[in-house]
């Protein structure tokens, strides 16, 4: 190879080679973080905007859905859950007054286009008691995923070259079997017994036979619900604890469980965003554009402060179906990546 006839030292052309197109197949999620991190006005559906008057803060935090933004507060990239409380503590601590925008409601107020620029900031009214930041939580979680899919399969890829390495990385079927306690862990808290012991009530013509396939059709999504909260909160951890401990052995493995969470979590961000489309407005997520309003007189004993003005806005239609498009493509890319972990 030209590479060894440079001086390459032996392999690493190969491994350098790799490591590129990991890199594509390391993107599932990251485009669902890229889409969502990179949040803006054009998110919002500015015809809407929820009914109340323009509101001015000293002090108003943005959402920090850029997670890997040096310019956000790192205590903003884990800021995805408020109370109600919280917003009235930070509402009576940062309110200001600027007479340009006092008692201007947010269907008539008017803000600099250089300020439309700004990052999306916490909304400061919502009806419930509490607020969850579902771009910030989707980007956030997708970023993860990402970053761990590529690691899996980095490693995984990087293996496979080395021939005192490739033999050592195990299967599905080769992990059950020096690894019994995963999928014995996963039989017992399954529930699965006692749905097949009812399934063979069903069949015959009599009550017992209606009241077992009635009991089934309840129990099914009940366990289906259950083995989604037993797969993502103990098969995932445990899996990816042995990947740490054993990273050449478990790494197709993890990548394996990883994808298929990813195929999760994508499926359910499309189905979440197809709910908030064929919600009304006032029932989707909000967000809030800001702009600066200088002041000259002084504002609660401050000469010449600043007062950040903004109004609330619900996420567009538009919003929701390209994110559900793109939760779509992450599960398919997602299932792919799954498929060819099992050959």
């Amino acid at each position: 190879m030209w590479a060894r006839r440079c001086g390459a030292p032996r392999r690493w052309p190969s491994r350098a080679k790799v490591a590129i197109f990991t890199l594509l197949d390391g993107t599932i999620g990251l485009s669902i973080y890229l889409y969502m991190a990179g949040s803006n006005i054009n998110f919002l559906d500015l015809r809407r905007p929820r009914p109340m008057d323009v509101v001015c803060l000293t002090l108003w935090g943005d959402t920090g859905h850029h997670a890997t933004s040096w310019e956000t507060d790192p205590n903003e990239w884990f800021s995805w859950w408020r109370e109600k409380a919280e917003l009235q503590d930070a509402l009576e601590t940062n309110r200001c007054s600027a007479p340009g925008v006092a008692g201007i409601s947010c269907q008539k107020a008017a803000a600099p286009v250089g300020d439309m620029a700004r990052p999306l900031a916490h909304p400061v009214s919502w009806a419930r008691d509490w607020y969850i930041d579902v771009l910030g939580l989707g980007a956030r979680l997708f970023f993860a995923l990402a970053v761990l899919i590529w690691v899996g399969i980095a490693t995984h890829d990087q293996a496979l070259i080395c021939p005192s390495s490739k033999n050592l990385v195990l299967d599905v079927r080769g992990v059950n079997y020096h690894c019994p306690l995963i999928r014995r862990l996963w039989r017992c808290l399954a529930g699965h017994q006692a749905l097949i012991h009812i399934l063979k009530r069903v069949g015959s013509c009599n009550r017992n036979s209606l009241l077992a396939a009635c009991t089934a059709s309840i129990l099914v999504p009940i366990l289906f619900a259950w083995n989604v909260i037993v797969f993502n909160f103990v098969i995932v951890p445990i899996v990816l604890l042995a990947f740490v401990r054993y990273p050449i052995r478990m790494c197709r493995v993890w990548v394996f469980i990883v994808c298929i969470a990813t195929s999760i979590y994508g499926l359910a961000l499309s189905v979440l965003q197809f709910w908030f489309a064929a919600s009304p407005p006032s029932a989707r997520p909000h967000y809030a554009i800001t702009w600066q309003v200088d002041i000259a007189s002084d504002v609660q004993g401050v000469s010449g402060a600043g007062c950040i003005c903004g109004c609330d806005y619900p996420i567009s239609l538009d919003t929701c179906i390209r994110l559900a498009v793109i939760g779509m493509a992450t599960t398919m890319k997602s299932v792919f990546v799954t498929v060819r972990c099992l050959k």
